[in-house]
């Protein structure tokens, strides 16, 4: 029989759910809390251990260090997905108000595309264009504290030039491109992979978009946009 002791995820959930913030719900017929229909958390169902939908950077980093585990149902992993079996409370609590606001930056989305708003993009600001340049020399816990600056000045914005760069495209010469604004979509994950180069830093000082044309991302010709506050843009294609 399954040991499953959810006491403390819904003690987490508790404050969110009090507030109006976030649901209660279901996914896979399991108990879930959701934030306007977009999946947030869920206890583990056989452990009741903590599993949180997070931007997959941040999942990355959780994982790279030991704090969690992939998790996916069934045989699958998703990227944006992770399981956290230590009961430490102070830290479920940060994950899990993370997920929360996640959760509501995906519906926001959804809704503004439902309604017929595009995506726009105005530009970096110079505070964004600064954040950029320094990265590579921050570290983790620099990156955790000011996140909602770089969420705001760069991964926000990132997302609004990946949006315009295709629809250009696409009204231009490449009807079937595609920008799919999200890490790991057509934007390049900001962390370095620390397996193949432990000693470099750990974020990148540079963005990487990659647009593709047809159904199948690996085999489609691409297109590589580089961009650098220090070194400017690079642009290189794949066929």
């Amino acid at each position: 029989m399954a040991d499953t002791d959810d006491a403390l995820f819904w003690g987490v959930a508790e404050h969110h759910i009090a507030t109006g913030k976030a649901t209660e719900g279901s996914l896979m017929n399991f108990p879930c809390v959701r934030v306007r229909e977009e999946f947030v958390s869920m206890p583990e169902h056989r452990h009741g251990h903590l599993v949180a939908k997070l931007p997959a950077e941040r999942v990355a980093e959780l994982i790279g260090d030991g704090v969690g585990v992939p998790f996916g149902p069934g045989d699958k992993v998703f990227k944006e997905w992770v399981l956290i079996a230590e009961r430490d409370e102070a830290l479920w609590t940060t994950i899990f108000a993370e997920a929360v606001e996640f959760g509501e930056a995906n519906a926001d989305k959804k809704r503004q595309s439902s309604e017929g708003h595009e995506v726009s993009f105005t530009g970096f600001s110079p505070a964004g264009l600064d954040l950029l340049r320094t990265l590579g020399t921050k570290n983790k816990a620099w990156l955790d504290e000011n996140r909602k600056h770089y969420e705001r000045e760069v991964a926000v914005c990132s997302e609004g030039l990946c949006c315009s760069a295709g629809r250009g495209a696409a009204r231009g010469c490449i009807p079937d491109i595609v920008a799919s604004p999200k890490t790991n979509g057509s934007i390049g994950p900001i962390n370095n992979d620390l397996r193949f180069k432990p000693d470099a830093s750990p974020y990148k000082d540079h963005l990487l978009f990659r647009f593709w044309e047809g159904a199948s991302k690996k085999t489609a010709p691409t297109l590589f946009i580089r961009l650098s506050p220090s070194d400017g843009i690079g642009i290189a294609k794949a066929v």
